[in-house]
């Protein structure tokens, strides 16, 4: 049985996911263990090795700008009906571009998509009426 054998023993290289025992032990060990800046750089160069992958790149990230702002400006639009033009189309844009560029900082990814779906829309509509009260 691997955990039994191989987690606990440690005898099938597994000791970065062994359990420490303490409060968020595991979570810290891991942060120790990305932290270093060669081991976070080549999250984003690894993919990069010649002109063609960096057009790669270029193309993809082209592509998925069209293809996320779309929905964005869609439902910024419904945000800016719900909520009496206090977020609109422009925070909702501004916002996807803040949050999407942190998170593929922190994600170690350039090309992690975030974006507002419908849920987040029903969300904002309800806190919104609930906050008129």
């Amino acid at each position: 049985d691997l955990y039994t054998n191989g987690l606990k023993g440690g005898d099938v290289g597994f000791e970065d996911m062994m359990r420490t025992g303490k409060l968020f032990g595991g979570f810290i060990a891991d942060i120790k263990r990305k932290y270093k800046w060669s081991v976070y750089k080549s999250d984003w160069t690894d993919g990069m090795t010649d002109w063609r992958s960096i057009l790669k790149y270029i193309s993809t990230t082209a592509w998925l700008y069209f293809a996320v702002i779309m929905p964005i400006i869609a439902f910024g639009s419904l945000n800016d009906e719900n909520t009496r033009r206090q977020i609109g189309v422009s925070e909702t844009v501004l916002s996807q571009a803040i949050c999407g560029g942190l998170s593929a900082l922190f994600a170690g990814q350039p090309l992690a998509i975030t974006m507002t779906t419908g849920p987040v829309t029903v969300f904002i509509s309800v806190l919104f009426s609930w906050s008129e009260g």
